[in-house]
């Protein structure tokens, strides 16, 4: 049966009160707009979440430069604008990105071309949040003599001994501020330390300092001597706490049998120093760039490619297992 209920004519027409058929799709039509709202408003929210950065950290502050570095649950696009001034702030890149931002789940961005002594205002651009809400702010530090001592240069692997895309390595040593870097291709890090500002600078007497490694699931330290007795730490395994305070004792290396090297081997000695070690994966590591610029030392170029990059980090590897 169908019901029809009429009105009276309005305008020469007759207005007519859908059949309960009709109200019910109607009805159909109403609750599965709610949903798809409701639903669309869920995934925007799980969004939000996974984008929103944690673990904010300001580290390696001088006079004219900071990083800063923060985690995301997903890879997600990151990038930090920071000024002087609230409306009057400039566009700065994850120190691995190079034209556009990339998605990562551990961010590090460097600003640079900052003045001492000034206080800079700061937010996060993660995909498609503005973190906070409200400016953070650092405050740069006066001009200061640096220590003339050499980086801290190592590899970070994963639990399974294979090489991982990003972890962030911080120093953290008494008396100092905090300095960090992030892992370059192959797990390679490199971690300046003409950062660190202490109360009598031209101490070269050894100091334990302690290095937090941070990996996307997982964590790792490593207690280390500071200034380093060594140019090169050995491996570090994420999911472990190992002591290279005596890395002079223990840092593995390849003895020649005879007083020389083979013509095959010698190559990969970049130091010239008779062993093939972690010193020379050091120099490759520090000379990574083309061989136009001639500050780069050619020996670490040992694919003859005209650049020194993870491909030769590569070819040496195999010799430090």
């Amino acid at each position: 049966m169908t019901f029809k209920l009429y009105f009276t004519k309005v305008n020469n027409g007759i207005i007519k009160i859908p059949t309960l058929l009709g109200m019910g799709v109607l009805l159909i039509g109403l609750v599965g707009g709610v949903f798809l709202v409701t639903q669309n408003q869920t995934l925007k929210s799980k969004a939000a979440v996974s984008s929103e950065p944690k673990n904010v950290n300001v580290v390696n502050i001088n006079s004219t430069s900071v990083s800063i570095y923060w985690q995301t649950d997903e890879q997600t696009t990151g990038f930090i604008k920071a000024g002087i001034a609230q409306q009057e702030r400039k566009l700065f890149l994850d120190d691995r990105d190079l034209a556009s931002p990339a998605p990562h789940k551990l961010h590090f961005v460097t600003l640079t071309n900052l003045q001492p002594e000034t206080t800079y205002y700061y937010q996060i651009y993660s995909g498609a949040i503005t973190y906070p809400k409200e400016a953070l702010n650092f405050k740069t530090i006066a001009e200061a003599q640096s220590v003339n001592w050499p980086p801290l240069v190592g590899t970070i692997i994963n639990e399974n001994n294979s090489v991982l895309d990003e972890a962030i390595i911080i120093l953290n040593l008494p008396e100092a501020q905090k300095l960090a870097t992030i892992t370059k291709t192959g797990g390679n890090f490199i971690l300046p330390l003409s950062g660190i500002r202490l109360q009598n600078s031209t101490t070269q007497s050894s100091t334990q300092a302690k290095l937090d490694i941070l990996g996307i699931a997982s964590t790792a330290e490593a207690t280390v001597l500071i200034p380093p007795q060594e140019t090169s730490l050995p491996p570090i395994k994420l999911g472990t706490s190992v002591d290279l305070t005596q890395i002079n004792k223990t840092t593995p290396q390849i003895t020649p049998k005879t007083s020389s090297l083979s013509a095959e081997m010698v190559k990969f000695d970049t130091n010239s120093d008779g062993v093939i070690n972690f010193t020379d994966l050091s120099l490759i590591l520090q000379n990574f760039g083309s061989l136009s610029d001639k500050t780069k030392n050619p020996k670490a170029d040992l694919n003859n490619d005209k650049v020194i990059d993870q491909k030769d980090a590569n070819l040496l590897l195999p010799y430090l297992k």
